[in-house]
């Protein structure tokens, strides 16, 4: 007599439930790892993108105000249109004047770091009465009111800004040749890597109204 016996089945033993829990562990700790390194360099795209968007800003305001230096004076020496008010600091600061109905008015621009706030901020000057004959570099803007915020860049002591006042062509003024106007070149830290290294921005703002 025959009797069919039926077939063993194997179930999960303990060494198999704890691999597949262990596998089941790595897998979300790397996917935990993956979305914090994701939402980090998603914070910094934002933040780099800010900082762009507030140095494009600041870049064509720049080129919008500089442009008036020296309208409606003559036979004046640069250094009494547009100065850089403090070389002997890192920081940029520069002042220019122009003449209105024959009154003649002054705007500036600086970077600036208050003590004890480790960030880097850039203001204008507004437009103030001053004399042709004062010394551009020494004009000041006292009433606070005469002073507007254009920007704050937190933990940023260092300056973003380099600005060079030289002779040079200034198409379409005087194509091809050295003259004979003056341009104001602004380069500015941007967020984009290239090669390993931040990359920068460069304008290059022709003043029309001051020849030599």
């Amino acid at each position: 007599m025959n009797i069919n016996l039926p077939n063993k089945q194997a179930g999960v033993s303990l060494i198999s439930l704890m691999v597949g829990m262990a596998l089941s562990l790595m897998t979300m700790a790397a996917l935990f790892v993956l979305f914090q390194q994701t939402t980090r360099q998603s914070i910094q795209m934002r933040e780099d993108m800010d900082l762009d968007g507030q140095v494009s800003t600041i870049l064509l305001s720049i080129q919008q105000d500089v442009q008036s230096a020296g309208f409606g004076i003559e036979d004046v020496a640069v250094d009494k249109i547009v100065v850089e008010a403090d070389p002997s600091k890192d920081l940029e600061k520069w002042h220019w004047r122009y003449t209105i109905d024959g009154m003649t008015y002054c705007q500036g621009f600086e970077e600036f770091i208050e003590d004890g706030d480790p960030a880097l901020k850039m203001r204008w000057l507004n437009e103030i009465p001053c004399n042709l004959g004062d010394e551009l570099k020494g004009v000041t803007w006292d009433d606070d009111d005469d002073k507007e915020l254009a920007a704050v860049f937190e933990n940023q002591t260092e300056s973003i800004l380099e600005i060079v006042l030289d002779k040079a062509s200034c198409w379409p003024y005087s194509q091809g040749d050295d003259g004979p106007h003056w341009m104001l070149t602004v380069t500015a830290d941007n967020s984009i890597v290239v090669g390993g290294n931040p990359g920068t921005y460069s304008f290059d703002y022709c003043l029309t109204n001051i020849t030599y």
